[in-house]
């Protein structure tokens, strides 16, 4: 509607209206998504599921910063999985996972439950990437990206993965996923319960 109007106001009141209408809009978008992501994790019930944590957003979004700003070439797969592995080598270590993600065991690993619109929050970034027929995404770190909610076990628990992974091509650590216990102990599209993470193979 701003737009159709654009012919009959000064330019300078137009950006100044279309940028308060966008900063609006782009909060509005992010409560919805949020509230969306909420509303799947509201029937979770069994904490196992969750890793003991209530799910929290602000920590998700920072430990897609953290992984992008420290592992070159991220895409959505490898993503997905180094995630994973975190949360499960933290509550390996100290009973609790850092997220409260609950993850699906799909055929290329454990995706997070609601991940489409994780990926759209607020500070997600990620470039669009074409590989002939497939779309992927690329995460980078957002500019500016400040650790903010993210505990030193927590930090410790990514940075092992880091190390782990960060240099693994994505087919390798889906290889590497179908290996662990909690896979291989879980039907195709069920939840994966934290109480295989004792079994990890990384410590």
């Amino acid at each position: 509607m701003l737009k159709r109007a654009k012919d009959r106001i000064k330019e300078k009141a137009f950006n100044k209206y279309y940028h308060e209408a966008s900063v609006q809009y782009m909060k509005k978008r992010n409560q919805y998504l949020i509230d969306s992501i909420q509303a799947i994790y509201a029937d979770f019930e069994d904490d196992i599921i969750t890793g003991r944590v209530k799910l929290n957003l602000n920590k998700v979004v920072e430990m897609i910063n953290y992984l992008a700003a420290n592992v070159v070439s991220l895409h959505k797969v490898k993503l997905m999985k180094m995630l994973w592995y975190s949360d499960n080598l933290h509550f390996k270590r100290y009973g609790s996972s850092i997220s409260g993600l609950a993850y699906n065991a799909l055929p290329m690993g454990a995706v997070p439950e609601g991940y489409d619109q994780i990926v759209m929050l607020d500070g997600v970034v990620f470039d669009t990437v074409s590989y002939g027929e497939y779309i992927g995404y690329k995460f980078k770190p957002t500019p500016g990206f400040e650790i903010k909610e993210l505990t030193q076990s927590e930090i410790e628990a990514l940075d092992s993965i880091i190390s782990e992974f960060g240099n693994m091509r994505t087919d390798e650590i889906v290889e590497k996923m179908h290996d662990e216990e909690a896979y291989k102990c879980t039907d195709s599209n069920c939840i994966i319960s934290f109480s295989f993470a004792e079994k990890l193979t990384i410590n």
